[in-house]
């Protein structure tokens, strides 16, 4: 556990750290000991929705902010906002990975005591259940989603919105009324 807390104290480091010049020596080293220390941490960073905003803050940012001094395939960009946008990107996967490298492998025991310590009773309790109910509310969501978008519009967007949530709200009730039963039922 202690080897994932320094690895992630060492990537919030290297964030606050890194600026245009030095980034060249400090991010591959840093990248290279969380592929070696932690390769699950790298799931998050190479989701498309995190690289979608990546590439818009590194390619988008700089054609439209700051005063335009170079041209990159005809399109013009400040160079100044470039360099801020590299850097910022390269923050961002460091405050990323700091975060999935020290949560990957947070044992709930340690952090329940710690936020009992801090006044939050009955985190463990709280973190068990939601756990264990998560996945099955996200696959009561997406049923409900998939329900909405395949069902034929017959009126108005808003009545037919306000069907769909309808039955996902009955859906949600329903579930919490049988798991609320399945915990009763292993109670006693």
């Amino acid at each position: 556990m202690r080897k994932y807390i320094f690895m992630s104290l060492v990537l919030i480091m290297v964030a606050f750290l890194v600026s245009f010049k030095n980034q060249i020596f400090l991010v591959p080293p840093a990248l290279a000991a969380v592929l070696l220390l932690d390769p699950r941490a790298f799931r998050m960073v190479l989701r498309w929705k995190f690289l979608f905003f990546l590439g818009i803050l590194l390619l988008g940012v700089p054609l439209l902010v700051g005063s335009k001094d170079a041209v990159l395939w005809g399109l013009p960009y400040s160079r100044k906002t470039f360099q801020a946008s590299t850097v910022m990107v390269h923050r961002s996967i460091m405050i990323v990975l700091a975060f999935k490298v020290f949560s990957n492998h947070l044992p709930i025991t340690e952090v329940s005591g710690t936020m009992e310590k801090l006044g939050l009773k009955s985190f463990g309790e709280v973190f068990a259940l939601s756990t264990e109910a998560l996945p099955e509310i996200r696959d009561i969501a997406l049923s409900r989603m998939r329900d909405f978008r395949t069902s034929p519009r017959r009126k108005n967007i808003f009545s037919h919105l306000f069907q769909g949530l309808v039955k996902l709200l009955a859906a949600l009730v329903l579930f919490a009324d049988q798991y609320h039963a399945r915990k009763n039922k292993k109670e006693f």
